[in-house]
């Protein structure tokens, strides 16, 4: 008998819980991170230049002759390639607390508190670098799917580790982490077209509410 009631408290706990889906870039910050960190460790100057050395590989992608993936190893090979593991490391984390706040719509925040006011898990699905946001997702007490660089060895080669969370592949990550249905409810935020797989997750989705 105990075990029948615990069984039925356990499902109820479970379909107490609601779970928020957030898109990072431009729908909670202002910007995106990964251009806005490019800028900060290199300057300005190296910054413009490597974007119009890069013209070709952003071209080739609005063409879709490249895919999101292919043209973001490009674009991060080209600006880290063979730097210092520990120095990225370093500038990664002095970007997360200079830098990055700055970037953080108000909106957005006053959403994501909302959320963990009412203790629902609230879940950062972003195609920017590990590195660069899970410091300030641990300081929310936030979950994060991300893409991650490829930091095996001392030497960057500015390749991924595993596929780039972006468009479909967010969903593919997603349903990895988490079994949706031991949530009651799922919410989504966006920005971009090529959030609406994620928002098929979702009994309610939000585009660009925050902007």
């Amino acid at each position: 008998m105990w075990s029948f009631l615990k069984g039925i408290l356990n499902e109820n706990r479970r379909l107490l819980v609601e779970l928020a889906l957030f898109d990072f870039d431009g729908t909670i910050t202002k910007g995106d991170t990964i251009f806005t960190f490019i800028q900060y460790y290199h300057g300005k100057k190296k910054y413009l230049f490597g974007c119009m050395v890069l013209f070709p590989v952003f071209f080739l992608y609005c063409l879709k002759i490249l895919n999101h993936h292919k043209a973001k190893e490009l674009t991060l090979s080209y600006f880290f390639r063979n730097k210092d593991r520990d120095e990225f490391i370093t500038k990664a984390n002095d970007f997360t607390k200079e830098i990055l706040p700055k970037m953080i719509l108000d909106s957005a925040m006053e959403k994501i508190k909302w959320h963990l006011e009412r203790d629902h898990k609230v879940v950062i699905v972003t195609g920017s670098l590990n590195i660069l946001v899970e410091n300030w997702c641990r300081e929310h007490g936030l979950d994060l799917i991300s893409s991650r660089l490829d930091m095996s060895s001392q030497r960057l080669s500015g390749h991924l580790a595993g596929i780039n969370c972006f468009s479909k592949e967010k969903v593919v990550k997603i349903r990895e982490k988490y079994n949706l249905y031991d949530y009651s409810r799922i919410y989504a935020y966006g920005d971009s077209k090529d959030d609406k797989y994620m928002f098929g997750l979702a009994h309610e989705s939000y585009f660009k509410l925050f902007s």
